[in-house]
């Protein structure tokens, strides 16, 4: 068992919960958060999930727990349902449990939509560190949507389990 994309996530959520709330005066804080979602991206994007449980586990609870934290600094309402990353999150929820219900799997299939979804939800959540402001939120939400429904199509199409599947026309 590969624990260790697990534990680094942990010191990266810890970093940032510290970096938020304890309110230390530390230049360049933002930045400095910018530079943790980066290395949570590049995790993301360069770490082998299949068939490692903690490391789809950590990524999950990292971009989770990580969302909330920063929503909750920039005191956004995180649990009003017109907040459109409780929206996406439930969808988002729905797929990995419709995934565990057919296939016995705790992780999604991995498509190019995925993967742009996860840069947006950095692109979002780095636009709301360095200028408190919603610029990407329609990107983030909307490709979100799509991306859910590429990977509902996905799932209700495949007949036997597939981590990679690049997207619902390669099937």
């Amino acid at each position: 068992m590969n624990m260790k994309n697990l534990i680094i996530r942990s010191i990266l959520i810890m970093s940032v919960y510290i970096l938020t709330q304890l309110n230390l005066q530390i230049n360049y804080s933002d930045i400095i958060l910018v530079l943790i979602l980066v290395f949570g991206l590049l995790l993301t994007y360069l770490e082998d999930r299949e068939n490692h449980i903690f490391n789809t586990i950590s990524n999950y609870l990292f971009w989770l727990v990580t969302t909330f934290i920063i929503l909750l600094d920039k005191k956004e309402h995180i649990f009003n349902i017109k907040n459109i990353f409780l929206v996406v999150f439930i969808i988002k929820t729905l797929g990995v449990i419709f995934t565990y219900y057919k296939f016995r799997r705790i992780e999604v299939p991995t498509t190019i939509l995925n993967k742009i979804w996860v840069f947006t939800l950095f692109v979002y959540l780095s636009e709301l560190i360095l200028n408190s402001t919603h610029g990407t939120k329609n990107y983030f939400f909307y490709i979100g949507l799509i991306s859910s429904i590429e990977t509902f199509l996905i799932l209700f199409k495949l007949r036997n389990w597939q981590f990679k599947v690049k997207s619902i026309l390669t099937l």
